[in-house]
C-alpha cells in the first residue's frame, strides 16, 4: 500500500472508551477498545478501503462484485443499503423487518464474514443457528431469523451476488425443533382479564387510557389504533365511525383491512376528531397539554405572571406525535407497577449492587412483570376470544382483518368454561 493511501491506525478515545480511526477528515468508531467487534469492524473498513484504493469516489456498495469472490460482509452491506429504502414504514423510518435482519446478519457477519459467500456450507449456517441459541433467544425467534438469512440469501441470488447452491443448503437447514434443541419455547400470548385491566386504568393518563381502551373494544392490533390519524376516520349510519387503512400488516398483499368503531369506541373517539386531519388521534404532545390543563385546575394558588408561559425556548425532548410501541408499552408497565404495587427492591435496582445478589434481584423482577404487567397485544387476544365465543370464529377472523382462518385460531383462544360446560353434560 502507498503512503497515499495509508490506512489509520486504531487508536483510543478516551471519554467514551471506544476504539476509533480517523478517515477522510472524520472520526469512525469502531466499538469497545480492544474488543473483537471493534478489530472486525476494523477488517472491514481496511478490506474496504483496499478494494477502493483505485476509485475513493465510489460507495463500497456500489462496486461491482463478482460472484467468485464477493465476501460474506460486502454481500451484507449490499442488503443492508437496498433494505433501508425497501423495509419502511409509512413514515420512512427503518420498521421491525429492517431491525431484524440487522440482528441476524450481524451474528452471520462475525462468524463469516471474512468467507467468500459461495462457499458457505450447510455445516457454516447449523454453526449460525447454534449462535442464535447460545444468545439466549427463544426457539420461535431463532428460526424466525434464520429466516431472515434465507430471505438474504434469495435476495444475493436473485442480484447474482450469491451462487443458488448456498440458497438451497439453507432451505436443507431444518428449523429448530420442540424438545430437541436447548433453546426456551416463548409461552403462547394469553388474554388479559377485565378485572386486570380495569384496576391498571386508573393509574394511565387519560390519552392512554383511551388509546387502550379502543384497542380493548375492537380487537384491533394495537399499531393499527397508535398510528390512526384523525383523516382516516369516516362517520357512517349510526352515529358510529369507520376506517379503512392504507397502511397495515398486510397491506403488500393487497389485502383491504377495515376497522368499526362501535357506540363506546366512537364516544371515545369523537372528542380527538377536533384535531388536524393529518394529526395522530392519540398523541404524546396531547396526553402533556391534558395534563398541564388539570394541573391548572387543581391548582390552590394564583398564577403569577412570571408563571403563565414557563415552557423552554429549545428543549432536548419533546412528546412525539404518536405513541411507538415501546412507549405505549412502558407507560402500561408503570400503570401495572402502580396498580399492583411491586416491591421496591425490585422497581429500581441500584448499579452498586453486588453481582450475585443484582442476579437475583433481576430474576424476581422478571417473575413478578411476567405475573402482573401486560401488554398491549393480551386485549386482542381478549377482545377475539370474547368474539369467537358470542359470534363464531367466522366473525372473529372478519374483525381481527385475518386473510386465513387458521391465524384466528392462533389468537381467539377456545373457550375452557365452554369445553367444561360440554364434559359436565356428557362425560
Amino acid at each position: 500500500m502507498t503512503a497515499k493511501n495509508k490506512f489509520p491506525a486504531i487508536s483510543l478515545h478516551k471519554a467514551s472508551g471506544l476504539a476509533r480511526i480517523r478517515l477522510n477528515g472524520r472520526d469512525i468508531y469502531l466499538g469497545p477498545y480492544g474488543s473483537p467487534e471493534s478489530f472486525e469492524k476494523y477488517a472491514e473498513l481496511l478490506r474496504e478501503h483496499e478494494l477502493n484504493a483505485d476509485n475513493p469516489a465510489v460507495p463500497p456498495h456500489e462496486r461491482p462484485l463478482f460472484i467468485q469472490d464477493a465476501t460474506v460482509s460486502e454481500v451484507i452491506l449490499r442488503f443492508l443499503k437496498h433494505s433501508e429504502s425497501y423495509f419502511t414504514d409509512e413514515n420512512g423510518s427503518p420498521n421491525k423487518d429492517a431491525k431484524h435482519f440487522r440482528a441476524a446478519l450481524r451474528i452471520l457477519r462475525l462468524r463469516f464474514g471474512k468467507l467468500q459467500i459461495s462457499r458457505l456450507t450447510g455445516r457454516n449456517l447449523k454453526e449460525i443457528q447454534a449462535d442464535m441459541v447460545a444468545k439466549g433467544w427463544s426457539r420461535q425467534y431463532c428460526n424466525r431469523e434464520f429466516q431472515n438469512i434465507r430471505r438474504f440469501l434469495k435476495w444475493a441470488v436473485s442480484e447474482d451476488l450469491c451462487p443458488v447452491e448456498v440458497l438451497e443448503k439453507s432451505r436443507a437447514v431444518e428449523g429448530l425443533r420442540r424438545g430437541k434443541t436447548s433453546a426456551p419455547d416463548r409461552p403462547p400470548v394469553q388474554p388479559v382479564s377485565d378485572e386486570v385491566v380495569d384496576a391498571t386504568l386508573t393509574h394511565l393518563s387519560p390519552v392512554v387510557r383511551d388509546l387502550v381502551q379502543v384497542i380493548r373494544l375492537t380487537g384491533a392490533r394495537p399499531k393499527e389504533i397508535r398510528l390512526l390519524r384523525v383523516r382516516d376516520i369516516i362517520a357512517i349510519d349510526g352515529g358510529l365511525y369507520e376506517t379503512d387503512l392504507a397502511n397495515h400488516k398486510n397491506a403488500w398483499r393487497g389485502q383491504v383491512r377495515e376497522i368499526t368503531f362501535g357506540p363506546e369506541a366512537s364516544a371515545i373517539l369523537c372528542p380527538y376528531l377536533d384535531q388536524d386531519s393529518d394529526a395522530y388521534v392519540f398523541s404524546p404532545k396531547r396526553a402533556v397539554e391534558l395534563i398541564n390543563i388539570e394541573k391548572r385546575k387543581n391548582r390552590k394558588t394564583r398564577v403569577q405572571p412570571s408563571q403563565q408561559n414557563r415552557r423552554k425556548a429549545n428543549p432536548k425532548r419533546r412528546p412525539g406525535k404518536y405513541y411507538t410501541a415501546n412507549s405505549l408499552l412502558r407507560s402500561i408497565s408503570r400503570a401495572c407497577e402502580k396498580a399492583f404495587g411491586i416491591p421496591k427492591e425490585l422497581k429500581r435496582i441500584p448499579k452498586d449492587t453486588p453481582a450475585a445478589e443484582k442476579k437475583r434481584l433481576q430474576a424476581l423482577s422478571k417473575e413478578w412483570r411476567a405475573k402482573h404487567v401486560w401488554t398491549p397485544y393480551q386485549l386482542r387476544h381478549t377482545a377475539l376470544t370474547a368474539i369467537r365465543e358470542n359470534f363464531g370464529i367466522e366473525h372473529a377472523q372478519a374483525v381481527g382483518g385475518h386473510a386465513r382462518i387458521s391465524t384466528t385460531e392462533i389468537y381467539a383462544e377456545k373457550s375452557r368454561e365452554k369445553r367444561r360446560n360440554v364434559m359436565r353434560e356428557i362425560g
